[in-house]
């Protein structure tokens, strides 16, 4: 049942968002140059957690990653793939001069990049798949076939219980559409009303 009123009500909806959008952009500066601020600041202080031997782990340069980003205001830094941001790293640590690089940092580095790209595949994963999946990884690569087929069973389990809720969402999320997108429709109407008259 779809009238003539509905494309221009999705039109307002659509320049609705476009203007929460660009007001997004602004407000976190989602911007090539803050980016880069973000990483070099995240470089400056990971070179002096380690000086400081306050880096033992990737959770710790996660953790410095996420605070950087937050006072840096910078989504960006906070969305890139950490193992991406630690090749950097590396990269840079060993553009200056490969005599002045420090091998225990560099070889610290290089195994956590290492290991954060055995698990990247998993990464898309939310918390609780991803760890069913990276056991069964290990179950597979153990031979160990018993244990390989109960994490698989899990993991089938977890997704079905997830895909069923996120149908139930979307369900739900259709009727608010169509609601949001009446309301939103009204609202411009009776605006451009009372702007007239």
């Amino acid at each position: 049942m779809e009238t003539w009123v509905e494309p221009f009500l999705a039109a307002g909806v659509g320049l609705l968002y476009g203007v929460l959008g660009a007001l997004l952009i602004l407000r976190y500066r989602i911007s090539p140059r803050s980016h880069e601020k973000a990483k070099k600041r995240f470089f400056q202080d990971l070179d002096t957690r380690w000086e400081l031997a306050f880096i033992k782990n990737i959770e710790d340069i996660i953790s410095l990653r996420h605070a950087i980003s937050k006072t840096e205001k910078s989504i960006s830094l906070d969305s890139t793939e950490i193992a991406d941001l630690l090749d950097e790293y590396l990269l840079q640590m060993t553009s200056a001069k490969i005599e002045e690089v420090d091998k225990e940092k560099f070889s610290f580095f290089e195994q956590l990049v290492d290991q954060q790209r055995i698990e990247e595949p998993f990464s898309v994963l939310p918390d609780r798949e991803q760890r069913f999946a990276i056991a069964l990884r290990r179950s597979i690569e153990n031979n160990n076939r018993d244990d390989a087929l109960q994490q698989l069973n899990e993991l089938v389990d977890s997704m079905g219980v997830r895909l069923s809720t996120v149908e139930t969402e979307l369900r739900k999320n259709r009727i608010w559409t169509r609601v949001g997108a009446y309301l939103g429709g009204a609202a411009i109407i009776i605006t451009i009303i009372l702007l007239v008259f």
